[in-house]
């Protein structure tokens, strides 16, 4: 399923959770995005984490 145009996309960046047979846990994740071919892609990266 693609978003449709206008779309915000919220995504990780490292883990998801997955389902296993023994209940939930870390899964691994690659993201990637298609090549623009006709108008701009905008983009915002935040970063969280503890700096302390």
């Amino acid at each position: 399923m693609s978003p449709p145009r206008g779309a915000f996309v919220v995504f990780p960046t490292h883990h998801r959770p997955g389902a296993g047979t023994r209940g939930w846990h870390r899964a691994a994740l690659r993201h990637g995005v298609s090549t623009v071919t006709r108008g701009s892609r905008t983009a915002l990266g935040i970063i969280f984490h503890d700096a302390t």
